[in-house]
């Protein structure tokens, strides 16, 4: 279904963004347009006959900043040496979804894939401990700071040849925040989607319905026909612990090295043009004395402020 839905959606050549200076300046804007934005055309990975729904799943491994870090010298990233990195805390709510849904239908499998380094096997090793079957990574050097659109591409590109039935993503990542890929894979796979979903009831048929969390903490029940793709949110489910041992058994089971070259930058959404830190406001004052003292002090800093007084 999503190879046709995908072949329906004609190729149209886009000029890549140009690369602004690091500094700023007076960039001509590009022209406005609206062109299809197509699944990347990736070598093929070996891709295993359906025995039952196929769920793919979508994962990224995030970092946590180390408190001393440096800007590399090109400006536009932070190195890896300083980041801590796991498995995304949106996307492990979205891989034990799809266990849940595989567990329930009793048949199937779970397919997670990222795009990544070699470093970010560490994930998909936790997630094949978890319960995942296979596992595939996209990955070139070009795609070191993608932005979502072109994420989103690459993950197109894998679910055409694993034609899923159901894709499911975190509703964002803990380190960038953009809340943005899930949304752009399910428009250039031409599938319905639902966004910050809680629970989802699918039997395997031709249509499911799905809890989505909205303004206030209220609720809201749609019906969606699949395949579809869902983004999940935290807090519905409660993701299951993998042991060592789970993790030296996830050793055995296959994930799929995939060239994503062929990805490219040409249909990007945006291009990092720098990383830097923000200017540190002045250090805080220390007020000293009895509290008395304080608080007079601190009742003229207020009036200051506001501006009384003068």
């Amino acid at each position: 279904v999503l190879g046709a839905l995908a072949e329906r959606m004609p190729a149209a050549p886009v000029p890549p963004p140009s690369a602004p200076a690091a500094g700023g300046g007076d960039a001509a804007p590009l022209p406005w347009r609206a062109t299809p934005v197509t699944p990347a055309e990736l070598p093929p990975h070996e891709v295993p006959p359906k025995e039952g729904p196929r769920l793919l799943v979508a994962v990224k491994r995030v970092g946590a900043l180390s408190a001393d870090f440096a800007i590399d010298a090109g400006a536009r990233a932070i190195a890896d040496a300083h980041f801590e990195y796991e498995l995304n805390e949106w996307d492990d709510a979205a891989l034990e979804a799809a266990l849940l849904l595989s567990e329930r239908l009793g048949a199937g499998e779970v397919v997670a894939v990222t795009i990544g380094p070699e470093g970010a096997d560490d994930v998909l090793r936790r997630a094949l401990a978890k319960g995942a079957h296979r596992a595939v990574r996209v990955w070139d050097e070009s795609l070191r700071d993608a932005d979502p659109m072109t994420v989103a591409r690459a993950l197109a590109g894998i679910a055409v040849r694993e034609e899923p039935d159901v894709i499911l993503t975190g509703a964002q990542s803990a380190d960038l925040a953009q809340g943005a890929t899930g949304s752009a894979l399910a428009r250039i796979l031409g599938l319905p989607h639902a966004a910050v979903v809680l629970d989802v009831d699918w039997d395997g048929g031709a249509a499911m319905t799905v809890t989505r969390e909205i303004e206030g903490g209220t609720r809201q029940r749609l019906a969606l026909p699949a395949p579809a793709l869902l983004t999940i949110q935290t807090g519905g489910n409660t993701p299951r612990y993998a042991t060592m041992r789970m993790i030296k058994q996830a050793r055995k089971k296959p994930i799929a090295a995939v060239d994503g070259a062929a990805v490219g930058l040409d249909q990007a959404g945006a291009v990092v043009r720098r990383v830097y830190e923000p200017p540190k406001a002045g250090r805080a004052a220390m007020i000293e004395g009895d509290a008395a003292a304080v608080a007079k002090a601190i009742a003229g800093i207020v009036r200051e402020k506001r501006g009384e007084g003068r």
